[in-house]
């Protein structure tokens, strides 16, 4: 079985979106019932995105991996990525490396 995968990152239209435009692109995946792997590297993700992600994490159940490597999420982000996971069993792997 194939994943379906969503890719923000090096796309044109997600750079040129507005900050509000993306946050609720990352909170649709709270209603997500196909993606299963998401890749935002180096996709200006920041605290505010994190903590839409952190919201998705705690009600979706169908993401197996998110990757926001190489963006700009310092400790408030990554807490609340970390209190979505709390609630979260489904989620196997979740890049966070080289953060600015």
């Amino acid at each position: 079985a194939s994943q379906t995968v969503y890719v923000a990152s090096g796309k044109v239209v997600w750079g040129q979106a507005k900050p509000e435009e993306r946050e609720a692109v990352v909170l649709s995946f709270c209603r997500n019932v196909r993606v299963e792997r998401v890749e935002m590297s180096n996709a200006m993700v920041n605290d505010r995105l994190a903590e839409a992600w952190g919201a998705v994490l705690r009600s979706n159940s169908t993401l197996t991996s998110l990757n926001l490597e190489s963006n700009t999420i310092t400790t408030s982000g990554i807490e609340a990525l970390a209190s979505g996971l709390r609630c979260n069993s489904t989620l196997r792997e979740l890049k966070l490396s080289n953060q600015a």
